[in-house]
């Protein structure tokens, strides 16, 4: 007994800034998750339509066998194959929920902060330091935000996390050949952080481009031939399925090389990523302390050193990411490259021993010291500010998809039951009701993504393809055709539109209800009009279906 208790008293006294950081976290997650419960009506609902995609294929994976939106045909809609059978798992065991999302999402979270901590333990001699610093990490990041997303990134910080590290301690290393263990878990940490999100690859290539330069070939070919297989296994299932290589949403929102003219080409080469850094403060600034802590440090530290060579991944995975992939969208795209910089940031942090501190407070390197806070505080102000207003945005956006994208899917479950339907935002409706979908943007229509890349996405298009599919109504946002999308048929016909208040993340405030036949003008109607009983107070009801 004795010695169980020394035991749980080391642990304590070593991980207290750990079991702080959990609570906080968890707190914030509460306190957040209890807020949306009740602005929603005790609903679990999450800060976008996406996480709903993903819900639908695994709910139609374990009931239906089908790997889509609907259960009626395959669809490559999301680049996140591990989290979709990780859903399908949890699905299979305890029944489709939406709490699933959620729950998972926790769970990385903090494993993603008992990671943090594992690792710049090894690296920070006080622990007074290790407490700011994961504090910094649960903000910035900025974790509770991403939790109500309800998607894999805190997943995909932690695989990026553990695989960045243990890349550098590799390579660090002055041995030719890796030990086959630390081998083994390597490539397991890449399989896991490429199926968890494609965007990975950039990580990927990095890590092997070190590995080539440090003349491990065989660990450097092993990795590059991990990263590949699931890719195209996947890609040539999709393609047999009559889809593309890649998953849809790389193919609509991916960045890819292009030469044909020189200014694709300067784009292609760089430009691209310089002209989304200069409209993100918080990456440019994140990427500036890199470099300069690099520099910094190059005497000190040869370039081999695992701290220099994590500073060297952050750097050129932020610009790679930058040039093929997207930023923003609820902050979430960027995540994971925000933590992997305080991680690698954070372990310098070490060199500043409890010694240094006193130091700093008895007024010795005062003025040196009053230099580096003011210029730390100017560089992570952008990072302040973006985490700030995400926090601020994650309940509201909980309730623009309450009363929004929830809805519609509640209105399709009550009166469209397995019938076909078109519209722009496939998440929610797919997951709450059971319909055969015509997805106008191309996610989860492989019909719509090839006139799309074919450039011969017209108004005609549609027009056919919501014949073929006998399709009955339309739920768009009216401001997309025209502009992002092409018109719509002029057989269409308005019959009601539902607008929001305080929106910060649906694409737009607006959605309408368009009858694609005639002969469907007084069932839609009817349906609006029954619906209406039903729908918060808070949305704005209009057009033809009001005037009674």
């Amino acid at each position: 007994m004795m010695i169980i208790l020394r035991k749980i008293k080391k642990f304590f006294g070593v991980s207290w800034p750990l079991i702080l950081a959990i609570g906080v976290l968890w707190l914030a997650i509460g306190y957040t998750a209890t807020v949306s419960f009740s602005t929603n009506q005790g609903n679990v609902i999450y800060a976008l339509d996406d996480p709903y995609i993903h819900m639908a294929i695994a709910k139609h994976i374990t009931k239906h066998g089908v790997f889509g939106v609907t259960p009626y045909e395959y669809s490559s809609s999301s680049s996140s194959l591990f989290w979709v059978f990780l859903l399908v798992a949890v699905y299979f065991i305890f029944g489709a929920s939406e709490i699933a999302p959620l729950f998972l999402n926790v769970v990385f979270a903090t494993g993603s902060l008992v990671m943090f901590f594992c690792l710049a333990h090894r690296h920070l001699r006080s622990k007074l330091i290790i407490l700011p610093l994961l504090l910094f990490f649960i903000y910035l990041t900025p974790l509770v935000p991403l939790i109500f997303t309800g998607m894999e990134h805190t997943l995909h910080i932690l695989a990026a996390l553990f695989f960045s590290y243990v890349a550098a301690t590799s390579l660090s290393a002055p041995q030719a050949r890796l030990a086959s263990g630390r081998e083994m878990l390597l490539l397991g940490l890449c399989f896991l952080a490429v199926t968890t999100r494609y965007e990975a690859i950039f990580q990927v290539f990095v890590i092997v481009l070190l590995f080539l330069m440090r003349k491990h070939f065989l660990t450097a070919i092993a990795l590059t031939c991990t990263a590949a297989i699931p890719i195209m296994v996947y890609g040539l299932y999709s393609i047999s399925q009559g889809n593309y290589w890649l998953p849809n949403p790389l193919m609509i929102y991916g960045s890819f090389p292009e030469f044909g003219s020189i200014k694709a080409i300067i784009h292609t080469l760089g430009y691209g990523a310089i002209k989304k850094l200069m409209s993100a403060p918080h990456l440019y600034t994140m990427i500036i302390s890199c470099v300069g802590i690099f520099i910094f440090n190059f005497k000190k530290y040869r370039v081999w050193d695992t701290r220099q060579l994590l500073l060297i991944i952050v750097v050129l995975t932020s610009l790679l990411h930058l040039q093929f992939a997207q930023t923003g969208w609820f902050y979430r795209y960027e995540a994971y490259l925000i933590a992997l910089a305080i991680f690698a940031i954070s372990l310098y942090i070490g060199d500043y021993s409890a010694e240094s501190l006193s130091q700093i407070i008895r007024g010795k390197s005062l003025v040196r010291t009053s230099v580096v806070i003011v210029l730390a505080i100017l560089l992570l102000y952008p990072s302040f500010f973006r985490a700030k207003i995400a926090l601020q945005q994650t309940v509201p956006a909980t309730r623009n998809i309450y009363e929004q994208q929830y809805q519609m899917g509640r209105f399709l479950s009550t009166y469209y039951d397995g019938q076909s339907i078109a519209a722009n935002d496939i998440g929610v409706i797919n997951y709450s009701a059971n319909i055969q979908c015509l997805d106008l943007t191309g996610l989860a229509s492989a019909e719509i993504l090839q006139a799309r890349k074919s450039r011969n996405y017209t108004t005609s298009t549609i027009a056919e393809l919501t014949k073929k599919k006998n399709t009955q109504i339309a739920l768009v946002y009216l401001d997309w055709f025209g502009r992002d999308l092409p018109s719509f048929p002029s057989n269409w016909t308005l019959v009601g539109s539902w607008t929001i208040e305080n929106n910060v993340i649906c694409a737009e405030k607006t959605v309408s209800f368009l009858a694609v036949k005639e002969t469907g003008i007084p069932h839609l109607r009817e349906s609006l009009i029954s619906f209406s009983e039903k729908l918060p107070p808070s949305v704005v009801e209009s057009g033809p279906y009001t005037r009674n």
